[in-house]
Formats: C-alpha cells, structure tokens, sequence
C-alpha cells in the first residue's frame, strides 16, 4: 500500500478543499474510477510518453510487439501490442493495438507517427527490416536505424550480408 497524499500534494492535483476542516481531501475510489474510465487513454498515453520523452535522457528506442498473454477480444483472438521503449529506462513511450488484420510491419510508422526521435537510434527485429520503414526513419523522423537481424524476409539484403568477410572484423572485448 502506498503512503497518502500530503495537503501540498494534494493542492497540486486540485484536490477539493474541505473549508470546515480547512484540509485537502483526496478524492475517493470511485471519482478516480469515473475519471479513469472518461479518459482519452490515447491522448493520456500519448502525453505520458511525451512527457517521459522530455524527462529521461536516452539515445535508442526500440520497437517491439508482443501478444498480451491472457489477454483476449470478443472474438476470441488474441491482444497484440506494438510498443515503442526506451533503451535503458525500459520505459514505454508509446504503445498500439494491433489490429486483428493487420500487422507490426505498417503499424510501426503509424506508432512513431507523432513521438519525437529526431537524432535518437531505433532498434527493431528482422520483421522490421523494410525499406519504406527505414525511409520513414531516416527522412520522415531524422533517426537511425538497427534492425537487429536480418532474415529470410529480406533474401538479397542476407545474401549480401552472408558475403561479407566477417572474420576480418573479430568482435572487440
């Protein structure tokens, strides 16, 4: 359980002021209720995460989907997030629902839409490695890429890869 509210706490949410106890009260289960279920959770994570973003010094964002475990629509088809974190924090600064037709790979330019990366490395898995999402970091967002793998998504790009004299460049320790 957490601690409760000081009055100057209190003061700084608005919380309503008790003039016969001269005291701030804070507002009871159910008013946070109603006011948690009339919010925009959009706008609210959005303003979240934009506020995470002014406040943490970071240099990489990575992106990354994940099927919510237990979670499940009406339909009976899985949850499916795409979120976007930065490295070190572990701090999520914007997250989407996947639609149930859809997947990550369109989904990814809609979520770093309006999150501001300028200058700031995106990490992303092989799904990722496309050239309209590169195109989107690199001249839409003024960010850098890597994408952390390349598999058989990307079949010229690995065989280039493979070619490539790897044993000339040992890892540094």
């Amino acid at each position: 359980m957490g601690r409760p509210a000081t009055q100057a706490q209190l003061k700084r949410i608005r919380a309503r002021f008790n003039p016969r106890t001269q005291r701030y009260v804070a507002p009871s289960e159910p008013t946070l209720r109603r006011v948690l279920q009339g919010a925009n959770v959009t706008a609210l994570d959005a303003a979240i995460g934009a506020w995470l973003l002014g406040i943490a010094g970071f240099e990489a964002v990575a992106v990354d989907g994940k099927v919510l475990k237990g979670a499940v629509r009406e339909d009976g088809s899985q949850v499916h997030l795409l979120s976007a974190f930065m490295h070190g924090q572990g701090a999520t600064i914007a997250q989407k629902e996947i639609a149930r037709k859809t997947n990550e790979i369109p989904e990814l330019r809609s979520l770093l839409k309006d999150v501001d990366i300028q200058d700031k490395v995106v990490t992303a898995d092989a799904l990722h490695t496309q050239r309209k999402t590169a195109r989107f970091l690199v001249e839409d967002k003024k960010a850098d890429y890597l994408f952390t793998a390349v598999k058989g998504n990307q079949r010229k790009l690995r065989n280039s890869l493979i070619c490539l004299p790897w044993g000339d460049f040992p890892p540094q320790r």
